[in-house]
């Protein structure tokens, strides 16, 4: 059994591979060719927060999450566990920390385990990057709500679909610092030219510069709006990325109500962000427009312009079928490359 660190993968997963692969998963969500059973949580109290151990309790979960795909070249199944632990921040752990188990089909054997938390990551900014390359492949100003990892590799991601370094990015996150940091970084490669920092607080700068938006993404974890849709001029397209239960919600119902609504998949309705969302609105799965850019037809929806849908919105709640698909890459490229640790199980 292979077993792959973190750091493995940061060594082996190129954004331009893996963009490519979730390309495929989407499409497969989309064709319905995908086993994506119901997945599996566990609610849990921090013993330090609360002595109740029940699911309303609990403020933490962990999450098991099965996924199997069949291709004429191989078969893919797998299992991915992920957690949230609110508290990890204290420890000096990852918030989200994941790992996904990749088995051998025919077999039943875990063949490998895989390091999930930058993978969870990375797989994420995919969608994002694979839609506003469908819908803003021009784009020149890239504003990002968020400053954390999900943050940079959106910007990573949207520079390799675009096939460009991005000619702006604007930061906007609550603390400065952090932002700061994260233009530090993005400064040092070559996915932008320029990148500016504007405080959350700051309402008047804050419209500027959503006013001269191209792409807006949304990586935080928050509860209510971050902004007012009003002040997108027509075209925006947004990717939202940071929302995935019902009380969850970065896009105001009333921005959402001017945009043409694209999903990962059907789940993602459920989100706070669509859940008011009406049957007759616009809204498509990402693997149907990418399947029709692959036979080069065209799509109702990419055709649908009238107002007062004069924007778009991308909204990502993630896949285990993403998981499985991108963990047997990294696996297959680590074998390649002989990385990774073997161990005998026997």
């Amino acid at each position: 059994m292979l077993m792959l660190s973190e750091s493995d993968v940061k060594r082996v997963l190129t954004m331009k591979d893996c963009l490519q692969v979730n390309r495929l998963a989407f499409q497969a969500v989309a064709a319905d060719t995908a086993q994506v059973p119901t997945r599996l949580g566990l609610a849990y109290a921090d013993p330090g927060v609360s002595n109740s151990s029940s699911s309303e309790a609990a403020q933490d979960w962990t999450l098991f999450k099965p996924a199997a795909y069949q291709t004429k070249e191989r078969d893919h199944m797998g299992l991915k566990v992920v957690s949230i632990r609110s508290n990890n921040g204290k420890r000096g752990l990852p918030l989200v920390p994941a790992s996904i188990l990749s088995l051998h089909p025919s077999t039943g054997m875990v063949q490998a385990v895989v390091a999930g938390t930058y993978l969870t990551a990375m797989r994420t900014a995919t969608g994002s990057a694979l839609s506003a390359q469908l819908l803003r492949p021009d784009a020149a100003h890239i504003v990002v709500f968020g400053a954390g990892l999900q943050a940079e590799l959106h910007v990573q991601a949207l520079a390799t679909a675009l096939e460009k370094s991005l000619p702006l990015v604007t930061l906007i996150n609550r603390t400065r610092s952090r932002a700061e940091a994260l233009q530090s970084t993005l400064e040092a490669t070559d996915w932008v030219d320029h990148v500016h920092v504007v405080d959350l607080s700051d309402r008047l700068k804050v419209a500027e510069t959503l006013a001269t938006a191209d792409v807006v993404v949304t990586a935080t974890n928050t509860a209510t709006p971050l902004f007012d849709g009003s002040l997108l001029r027509p075209g925006t397209h947004i990717a939202g990325v940071g929302s995935y239960t019902p009380d969850m919600q970065e896009i105001s119902a009333r921005t959402v109500d001017r945009c043409k609504v694209l999903i990962d998949t059907p789940e993602a309705r459920t989100v706070g962000d669509l859940k008011n969302v009406s049957m007759s609105h616009p809204v498509a799965l990402l693997g149907d427009l990418l399947q029709c850019q692959d036979e080069n037809r065209e799509n109702e929806w990419m055709n649908k312009n009238s107002s007062p849908f004069d924007c778009t919105f991308f909204k990502s709640v993630g896949t285990a079928i993403q998981d499985v698909l991108t963990a047997d890459l990294v696996v297959q490229k680590s074998k390649e490359q002989n990385i990774g640790l073997e161990v005998d199980m026997s």
